[in-house]
């Protein structure tokens, strides 16, 4: 299209050469074009059909779709390789919901060395494409509380699962984990304290003294749920409820003024001189100066309240873990770096723009035809990198928003476990309560 404008009216002096030089310009354009407009719809994008499903309480339908994400099949495309490891914890969590224990498990197995490997991946390519195009162009990088919790939910499913083995082998890894965590300046994060308590559970449950020292480390046990009382006849069953959806990133539009005020007001983030003056001259033109930028969703806060019974026997849960509080608590405290990262972005779609339309009064000057294709051609550059730069929205969707826990001393034998909520919502298991070690059930609900 632009070569219909641009070649035919370009100064004799333009040339053959010039001509050819438009040619592969606007050829590397639409290029850029095709390859990015298939990925502009971000992780979240991606998702949105998984999470209208979950909030339809239709758990079938979000694994499935889940599913399409992970293999493609019909007219969706698999998704981009990167995304693998993530979509793998949310379709566990998702099965884990569904009490599909060994498929939650086979998930997170699958997802966890990835994302191990992601972690010590160098990452120098993505953090210099993410200020060209996409700040999801970097690799991700787990939160200490979805770390966490990777282990501890693969964890509590070879619990349900009766493989005693696995989950001990789960219990280890959250150790080293916390004892990694408790060894930088996140030490004293709440969501350690919550792996702590959850790891000596397991522990505990496979007759380990590592699980009582882990219990009182955490300091989250609730009252009246002592290990240590004389044999009465009965078990302790620990009830762990993992309830409701972490929140989500979702891509938002701003204008670059606004995002300018709120990154100036934290000293840690400057703009360079060349930076600021970029932006003035941004501020001065009003032109195509948006930036894309990604901001926390918080699913609507449960309600519910929970609690166990078996044989005549109940128990209300307490909550030792609110996820979303941590979620929303780390957002918070990075939010001047995403927007500065998103302000930085902008201004190198402005440069762009720019350095193409110099090219072309460099070749016509400025009053020539070839000058304004190319001005043209710099308008659509910085327009099609805007449309392409989608902000980081990736972040564990089905992670649970909260973690409760009830404790229950029941008659040693099988028993009919049943999790209710305020809400109505009950599910029953059947455990088998032992008088020498404490048994472990989990409840996972999406309200």
């Amino acid at each position: 299209m632009f070569r219909r404008h641009a070649a035919p009216a370009a100064p004799r002096a333009f040339g053959a050469a010039a001509r050819t030089g438009v040619t592969a310009h606007l050829a590397l354009l639409l290029l850029v074009i095709g390859v990015l407009q298939g990925c502009s719809a971000g992780y979240s994008g991606r998702l949105d059909d998984v999470r209208r499903s979950i909030a339809a309480s239709d758990l079938n339908a979000a694994e499935a779709k889940l599913s399409t994400l992970l293999d493609g099949s019909g007219q969706v495309a698999a998704a981009p390789n990167e995304d693998m490891p993530l979509l793998l914890l949310e379709r566990a969590s998702v099965r884990q919901a569904l009490g599909q224990h060994e498929a939650a498990i086979a998930d997170f197995t699958d997802a966890d060395p990835m994302l191990e490997l992601l972690d010590l991946t160098p990452d120098g390519a993505g953090s210099a494409a993410e200020y060209l195009f996409s700040d999801d162009a970097g690799i991700y990088k787990l939160p200490v509380y979805e770390k966490l919790m990777v282990n501890a939910s693969a964890m509590l499913s070879y619990l349900s699962a009766n493989d005693l083995p696995g989950a001990l082998v789960e219990a280890r890894r959250l150790t080293i984990l916390i004892d990694y965590f408790n060894g930088t300046d996140l030490a004293g994060h709440p969501a350690i304290q919550a792996a702590s308590l959850l790891a000596g559970l397991a522990f505990a449950a496979g007759g380990d003294p590592t699980g009582e020292k882990l219990i009182a480390e955490s300091g989250l046990m609730p009252a009246g749920a002592e290990t240590d009382e004389a044999n009465d006849g009965k078990g302790l069953v620990f009830a762990v409820v993992c309830s409701g959806l972490a929140p989500y990133r979702r891509a938002e539009r701003y204008p670059i003024g606004v995002v300018f005020d709120a990154v100036g007001r934290d000293s840690r983030y400057q703009l360079s001189q060349e930076q600021q003056a970029q932006m003035a001259k941004a501020s001065a033109e009003n032109l195509l100066t948006w930036v894309n930028y990604p901001v926390l969703v918080r699913y609507p806060a449960s309600t519910s309240r929970f609690n166990a019974s078996a044989g005549g026997f109940s128990a209300e849960a307490t909550e030792i873990a609110d996820l979303a509080d941590f979620a929303l608590a780390q957002w918070k405290s990075e939010e001047s770096a995403i927007a500065w990262a998103a302000l930085t972005r902008a201004i190198t779609r402005i440069i762009a723009r720019e350095a193409v339309q110099a090219v072309g009064d460099a070749a016509g000057g400025k009053n020539s035809s070839t000058a304004t294709a190319f001005f043209v051609l710099s308008l659509i550059t910085q327009g099609v990198m805007q449309a392409a730069d989608t902000p980081d929205t990736r972040t564990w969707n089905m992670m649970p928003a909260g973690i409760s826990l009830a404790t229950l001393r029941l008659p040693v034998g099988e028993q009919q476990l049943t999790f209710n909520s305020s809400s109505g919502r009950s599910q029953s298991l059947t455990i088998s309560a032992r008088d020498d070690r404490p048994v472990v059930a989990l409840f996972r609900t999406t309200e």
